[in-house]
């Protein structure tokens, strides 16, 4: 016979109350909780790994509408199971949202991309939370790719084809990508309650001429230990890109 279905616990206030995000967790338990018992465990982790494999059926979660594509690249499968483990011990975020302009970016349960023209500015803003819906902003960065289509004359410098490009007014320019050399890379500033936000200020000019179609836009999200540290257990365990960064 099927297991029977998790119960949902009502659960007290989170010590995340002042994020953008606390409203995710709330009453209705910490993000990623998916047994009900108001904490986020390993067992939750495990839970989600039969979920996605087949072997535990959905109507038997706590919440059986809630999205289990964690990593948020359109899927629910195995991985995401792994990411779960790797919040419950802090080494991952969960991505409440992004925002280009007025536009959404990413929701939490699907891609949905805004149809927007960029004119003389580039804002986005990014929430990222962990499972109490808490900020953790000392110990979160969020890093920001942009993908100029058609790119930019051979042997010519952003600064100089673009310089309204490295003009970052909220958050910071961090130089060009090491893959083609054409696309910016910011890091966000924190704005308050898990929210980060960059501003580019492209100036009278805006983006040169050559660059003409649709900007491509991807992020990442690197967090830290207690005592600073960014690696554990291997590369890229405190790091994950999103929506297609490299």
């Amino acid at each position: 016979p099927p297991p029977p279905r998790l119960p949902c616990l009502p659960c007290p206030a989170s010590d995340g109350a002042a994020a953008d995000g606390a409203a995710a967790a709330g009453a209705e338990g910490p993000l990623g909780d998916l047994d009900g018992d108001c904490a986020l465990t390993a067992f939750d982790a495990l839970v989600a790994e039969e979920t996605v494999r087949g072997s535990r059926d959905r109507s038997t979660l706590c919440d059986p509408l809630r999205s289990l594509d964690y990593d948020l690249d359109g899927s629910e499968a195995p991985a995401d199971a792994a990411y779960l483990l790797r919040a419950v011990v802090g080494a991952k975020r969960f991505v409440l949202n992004a925002t280009l302009e007025s536009g959404t970016l990413l929701s939490v349960r699907q891609f949905v991309l805004g149809n927007l023209t960029i004119a003389n500015a580039l804002r986005v803003s990014v929430v990222a939370v962990d499972a109490a819906g808490a900020a953790r902003e000392d110990q979160t960065v969020v890093r920001l790719e942009v993908h100029l289509p058609g790119g930019l004359p051979p042997g010519t410098a952003l600064a100089e084809a673009a310089p309204g490009l490295v003009n970052a007014t909220v958050g910071s320019y961090d130089g060009q990508s090491d893959g083609d050399g054409d696309n910016p890379v910011y890091t966000l500033a924190h704005a308050g309650g898990g929210r980060h936000v960059l501003e580019v200020d492209l100036g009278e000019a805006g983006l040169p001429k050559d660059v003409a179609g649709t900007l491509g836009l991807a992020f990442a999200v690197e967090t830290a230990d207690a005592l600073g540290g960014r690696t554990e257990g291997g590369p890229g365990d405190r790091y994950h890109p999103f929506y297609g960064l490299t």
